[in-house]
């Protein structure tokens, strides 16, 4: 190939009979932005680019600049090797995100217990509150029926009237 390709072309020929949705998920972008790269609307960073050299073994001199050859000896003898891998790498990842998933599912069960005993130790303590007031008001009641026990009634003989 020679330097009159441009990058979006240069990607059309990387995703060859791919479709674009395969590509880019195997890229890991969204289709649509990988759309724009293909129709030359913007230019894919450093990062889709390691990954397009990585993935596919393309030679990152081809990819940036349409010079040299577009894979690498090790990639065009081991293509399938690679893409083995790469299904691996796929289904790897698709093994940990259901681990995640299933994380997220017992913290989502946890939070909702924590909640239900936090409602609970809520209502205890409104309980417990309410308890103490009507105590402190039983003290209180005690307290002036005493004074007004001691007022009314005379200390007998031997009784000091501060006992």
């Amino acid at each position: 190939m020679g330097t009159a390709t441009t990058t979006a072309q240069r990607l059309k020929i990387i995703r060859g009979d791919l479709s674009q949705a395969e590509f880019a998920k195997r890229l890991g972008v969204h289709q649509n932005t990988l759309g724009r790269y293909e129709r030359g609307v913007t230019e894919p960073d450093t990062g889709i680019a390691r990954a397009l050299c990585t993935i596919f073994g393309i030679e990152p001199r081809w990819l940036l600049l349409g010079e040299g050859v577009m894979r690498s000896q090790e990639y065009a003898s081991d293509d399938l090797a690679t893409d083995i891998r790469a299904a691996l790498s796929e289904t790897a990842l698709e093994q940990e995100l259901a681990a995640l998933r299933r994380e997220a599912t017992d913290l989502r069960k946890e939070t909702q217990e924590l909640r239900q005993e936090h409602k609970e130790l809520r209502q205890e303590n409104r309980e417990l509150n309410l308890t103490v007031r009507r105590l402190l008001q039983e003290n209180g009641d005690l307290r002036v029926a005493m004074v007004e026990t001691r007022a009314i009634s005379p200390p007998s003989p031997g009784q000091t009237r501060d006992a």
